[in-house]
């Protein structure tokens, strides 16, 4: 379980639905709410998030905390419709004022918590296990003062059972894919992964025969908007796992990079 920081700034994102969201926290026990996590895409669920609350306004300082429940969506940007953002799905285990109640910055600029880029204008910043271990701690006691108490991380017997299966409609933006173009990539390049060399065919037999990915050496979401694609000298065919891993980061790792990551194991 990895530990990620989330930002607001005010004088960004209006939040018009605070008060309600807050009623709605004290009603429940919960908060659950779709935030800009930057250029993250290695969220997964069950990791930890902290929401900090940042711009020139005092106070500033971690305001919310809760669990990841889903995976990492590419949805239409707050503000500005013309573009998409990546959003990560958040269970908030805790959810103070933001103008009143915050774990201030004063604290956090401290050892051991100064470690984190806590003025940091993108979220999706990873806080080190050794940092997050020590802030958990913090996080306890300041909300206690305000009658709360964190959900415990879901280890072992503290494990917590979960809704799941349940139904939400959400807008999403979806990058067009030219069918054509993966057709002609895969007439010239096969079935075969070109990093790791796995064919399904030979695999799984007769029912893995014709599976692939295709990869953008080039990714679609940074051209800005339509163009042209080479079939043949911007797409590669790659299996699920090594695309996975070409999208670890971002940018993407390079195909060839990843080949000889694996070469080298």
């Amino acid at each position: 379980m990895a530990t990620y920081l989330l930002t607001w700034n005010p004088k960004k994102y209006q939040w018009l639905s605070l008060d309600r969201d807050i009623k709605a926290y004290s009603e429940t026990g919960i908060w659950s709410a779709l935030w800009s996590c930057g250029n993250r895409k290695n969220i997964f669920p069950d990791d930890r998030v902290f929401l900090i609350k940042q711009g020139p306004q005092a106070p500033r300082g971690i305001f919310a905390s809760g669990y990841v429940v889903g995976g990492v969506n590419e949805l239409q940007h707050h503000t500005d419709p013309k573009k998409s953002a990546l959003f990560v799905d958040v269970d908030f285990d805790v959810l103070l004022n933001p103008n009143r109640d915050v774990l201030p910055r004063s604290v956090l600029d401290k050892k051991p918590y100064s470690a984190v880029t806590w003025g940091t204008q993108s979220g999706g910043i990873e806080i080190q296990a050794e940092v997050a271990e020590s802030l958990e701690k913090l996080w306890f006691e300041h909300v206690q003062n305000y009658g709360l108490s964190p959900v415990p991380p879901r280890l072992g017997q503290n494990t917590l059972w979960r809704d799941e299966g349940g139904r939400r409609t959400v807008t999403a933006i979806r990058l067009e894919r030219s069918g054509a173009a993966r057709r002609i990539c895969l007439e010239a390049k096969g079935f075969r992964c070109t990093v790791c060399d796995m064919d399904f065919g030979e695999r799984y037999g007769a029912f893995g025969k014709g599976f692939i990915h295709v990869h953008h050496q080039t990714p679609l979401a940074t051209r800005g908007g339509s163009t042209k694609t080479d079939p043949v000298r911007d797409l590669v065919p790659v299996c699920p796992n090594c695309h996975a891993m070409l999208h670890r980061q971002n940018p993407p790792v390079a195909v060839a990079a990843l080949k000889r990551r694996i070469n080298k194991s």
